[in-house]
């Protein structure tokens, strides 16, 4: 793309920003929601056919979006970054007390050292996952009875498929393209 639209967008971003920032959209997810800003009120004539189909091209997603995200990373550097392993937040009880958890929402298993990898998102708790690792701060489960533990692992468990349950769908439901939504995750 020309040094003229990139100047161009540039001039207008202080603007984009604070409208985004006012509106609370979270810097790592700005930069997709500016360019879409920009085509549906500054573009005014292209080639394609219509404005969506120039938000669904290639020339968009390879060589305009990434102005935008230029932009961001000038002004915020590692603020645009989004935390590609991200957590949800829980509360469960041990004896009345309320202790957090930290549910990470993807797992991986390593499929061929030094190769592959698997990457899931899993709706529920897995086996291998041990409810001392979710549990912040590390609690000592050892003074508890079998009957409780098993209690709490029950509830964690159910807090966990809840949580991941809720997010999968809310993260599913995006009108995003695949390419824009590996975009904002830092994933090309």
């Amino acid at each position: 793309m020309s040094d003229e639209l990139r100047e161009h967008i540039f001039e207008l971003m202080p603007q984009i920003d604070e409208l985004l920032e006012a509106k609370g959209t979270p810097i790592p997810s700005r930069f997709i929601a500016a360019g879409m800003l920009y085509v549906e009120h500054f573009v005014q004539d292209s080639t394609f056919e219509s404005k969506e189909k120039l938000l669904e091209s290639n020339v968009y997603h390879e060589c305009v979006l990434p102005i935008f995200n230029d932009w961001y990373y000038e002004k915020y550097k590692d603020l645009t970054k989004n935390n590609v392993k991200k957590f949800y937040l829980g509360v469960a009880f041990v004896y009345g007390q309320p202790i957090e958890l930290k549910i990470p929402s993807t797992t991986s298993d390593v499929v061929e050292e030094g190769k592959l990898s698997k990457m899931m998102f899993p709706d529920h708790m897995l086996e291998n996952e041990k409810i001392e690792d979710i549990i912040q701060p590390n609690i000592n489960l050892e003074y508890m009875s079998e009957k409780s533990i098993s209690n709490l692992k029950q509830q964690i468990a159910e807090i966990i498929a809840y949580s991941r349950a809720i997010n999968i769908d809310i993260e599913t439901s995006s009108k995003l393209e695949q390419s824009a939504r590996n975009m904002s995750m830092g994933a090309f």
